[in-house]
């Protein structure tokens, strides 16, 4: 292929072609052809042979390391794009090369710094090695869990292409991860400096830098400033922003804890910084209680089998929903150990009588290298009477235990909110949601305040909520479990508790005269949603619905209801299909999938999700001939649609009604061949969609052509 010689050069200068390399032009031309053919390794021996005559050159030790790179030689490459910045220490191309090496020996945060130093030296033409290095280092940070700066890399990308598909892809990932706190899915507003400050210039500065994505020279500037403008939200707030944009945590802390300090911050933009202070704080992490593992010689393997299972204290786990990590022995049996008998039936059963587990006993047989064992895995607080059930009912069947091994830390605030229970299997579905209802109010009103946390200095919340010192943060610690909890039910507990506490209550949020796009996340759900303009109302159910923002999705999709005048507006088959995915009670699920299959067919599109969804939820409940009905109408109606075959197929494999062949499997009857115990038991509210819920892969579709000038 013939070069453009206006084209930028692709030695990362940002001048073009015909003004900087041209007397490689003709070269690099033959080298392209090559690329094109698949002849990496006759393209890397080519640019070897010019690096002997032109051994300098930007263009040829970028293209060098890029196809050793390409044809697996990472150690080589890594030492070329090493050579490379040591020539060229000012070179865009260079540095992004050497971010990419640097975040994969030494781990994401040291390649930002590299990344910041090659926008620094690209003036404003920036080549597609900087942009394809801003993907990269959003995936690592993401897979190493900084999830703010990991956000902050691809909405750089999009900042400069907004149609990017594989960044859109990646922020839409980023945005379902359950993982990731709602707080981290937005950042901060950057914020303007009171008029007329005498550092306004040094500030605007800062901020210039911003918009070139000049971050750490940004960081650097605001944080000098900060030292003579004194105790001023806008440089605190901004701090906070670019400190975690590069992934320093303990400086996003430290600037966010200094914006809670400055007077007159509004008591809810307070509470929320300071929440995401609580998040990201490693003391607040360190406030933990232990996961403990506790091993017994076993002496009598058949003795203990035999006690353990003749207790209702104890409830076996079924062989096939255990998996023994790759390579070990599965155990013989697994058990959760509780603190009384389990009831023979749930129907009735009151809330005093539900048993809580205490840990989980592990059963393992001789092995080669390993005598009997039993393993008991439970948290401290539970450890003595995990032990003392153990010590009673195995008796002389086992030895004395070994040392304790800690193999968990769990949040000691989240171990108060857990739910950790048994119930029978057959409790009513209606029963067990008032009980679960119950045992959530249990858990916020009763056990969570009486949790002293090293977060209120080893006070409760019940202490900390009367101390003027550590009331914020009191706040933003309810705040925080009311997002984790994300029921319909919470909120009004948690206001019930604050009340208890003292503290104020949120009202609902009037969104006349406020900027709805600027609407912090964790208010979306307080928003009055009658009082929203239709156009106001849409737009923030499509907010809630890319944020994950479960609360304020159901009540923004049950207000869109009650509007028929928006309906033609929006799509009404999603808008059910979300609230059957939100809803529990059993029958309004199966209610809003009929309304969204009706309204899918009606806009002449296809029901395929929703017949799945259905179908799930009808071989959980057991109703065989439904269940039935819904698979033959797929597979006559859908099987031909994209992801429907194979989803049957899979359905069918799981419930053991074909073998991983394909052939089919005789097993005893049930819902549609398979065995009843063995039914997919998806949860009732979680929608099916073709070819999903597949995760996009780790690390996107990397690009193996050669970058040329001149190409898009």
């Amino acid at each position: 292929m013939q070069l453009d010689p206006y084209a930028m050069c692709p030695c990362g200068s940002g001048k073009k072609l015909k003004f900087c390399c041209a007397d490689l032009a003709h070269d690099l031309e033959q080298i392209y052809k090559l690329a094109d053919g698949g002849q990496r390794q006759a393209c890397l021996d080519q640019v070897e042979r010019l690096l002997v005559t032109h051994p300098e050159r930007a263009c040829l030790l970028s293209l060098k390391a890029t196809l050793q790179s390409q044809l697996g030689m990472g150690e080589q490459a890594a030492a070329t794009i090493n050579e490379f910045v040591r020539l060229h220490p000012h070179n865009q191309i260079a540095l992004a090369d050497k971010a990419i090496v640097a975040a994969q020996q030494e781990g994401s945060l040291t390649g930002i710094g590299w990344l910041q130093r090659a926008l620094e030296a690209s003036n404003d033409t920036l080549m597609p090695q900087v942009y394809e290095t801003m993907g990269v280092l959003a995936e690592m940070l993401l897979a190493e869990g900084y999830w703010q700066a990991g956000r902050s890399h691809a909405m750089m990308q999009l900042q400069l292409q907004p149609q990017d598909e594989q960044a859109l892809q990646f922020i839409a990932r980023v945005m379902n991860l359950p993982s990731m706190p709602a707080l981290f899915k937005e950042e901060l507003p950057l914020q303007r400096p009171p008029f007329d400050a005498p550092w306004q210039g040094e500030f605007d500065a800062a901020m210039s830098a911003v918009d070139h994505m000049h971050w750490s020279a940004a960081e650097a500037r605001l944080n000098a400033v900060s030292g003579r403008a004194g105790n001023v939200a806008p440089i605190w707030q901004n701090l906070a922003v670019l400190r975690a944009r590069l992934g320093n945590v303990p400086g996003t802390v430290d600037a966010l804890r200094k914006l809670v300090s400055v007077p007159g911050v509004p008591l809810q933009d307070a509470i929320e910084a300071e929440a995401q202070a609580q998040l990201l704080d490693a003391a607040t992490a360190e406030d933990t209680i232990d996961d403990l593992r506790l091993e017994y010689p076993i002496n009598d393997i058949d003795r203990v089998l035999e006690r353990l299972a003749g207790d209702t204290r104890l409830q076996r786990v079924p062989n096939e929903a255990v998996q023994a990590p790759e390579g070990e022995v599965p155990p013989r049996a697994v058990y959760f150990l509780l603190d009384r008998p389990l009831p023979k039936s749930g129907a009735g059963i009151t809330y005093d009588a539900v048993p809580t587990v205490l840990g989980e006993a592990f059963v393992f047989g001789r092995e080669t290298d390993k005598p009997a064992r039993l393993v008991c895995e439970c948290d401290r607080p539970h450890l003595a009477g995990s032990q003392a059930l153990l010590s009673e009912l195995a008796g002389d069947a086992v030895g004395v235990p070994g040392a304790e091994e800690v193999i968990n830390h769990i949040p000691a605030g989240q171990r108060a909110l857990m739910i950790d229970w048994r119930l029978p299997p057959d409790t009513p579905p209606d029963e067990v949601r008032q009980l679960m209802v119950r045992r959530r109010r249990d858990a916020v009103l009763n056990r969570w305040p009486k949790q002293p946390l090293k977060l209120f200095g080893g006070k409760t919340a019940e202490a900390a909520a009367a101390d003027p010192n550590l009331k914020l943060k009191v706040q933003a610690a309810l705040l925080l479990v009311e997002m984790s909890l994300e029921h319909p039910s919470t909120p009004a507990i948690v206001d019930e508790l604050r009340g208890r506490l003292g503290l104020p209550i949120v009202a609902p949020i009037d969104p006349s005269g406020i900027v709805l796009d600027r609407l912090s996340l964790a208010r979306l759900a307080r928003l009055d949603a009658e009082k929203l303009s239709d156009d106001d109302l849409l737009t923030s159910f499509r907010r809630a619905r890319f944020t994950s923002m479960r609360l304020a999705l159901s009540k923004f999709a049950q207000e869109i209801l009650k509007r028929p005048q928006v309906h033609e507006k929006t799509d009404m088959a999603g808008v059910y299909g979300i609230l059957a995915e939100l809803e529990e009670a059993p029958e309004k699920v199966l209610e809003y999938l009929g309304q969204a299959r009706a309204a899918a067919v009606k806009a002449g599109r296809s029901c395929a999700r929703f017949d799945m969804s259905e179908l799930m939820l009808r071989l959980q409940r057991g109703e065989e001939q439904q269940a039935s009905e819904l698979f033959k109408h797929l597979q006559m109606k859908h099987a031909q649609e994209p992801g429907v075959g194979q989803a049957l197929m899979q359905l069918l494999y799981e419930m053991g009604a074909i073998g991983p062949d394909g052939r089919p499997v005789t097993r005893a009857a049930g819902p549609l061949g398979a065995a009843p115990a063995e039914a997919a038991a998806a949860p009732a509210n979680q929608l099916w969609t073709p070819g999903g819920p597949a995760a996009a892969p780790a690390g996107g579709e990397q690009k193996s052509a050669l970058w040329m000038p001149g190409m898009d």
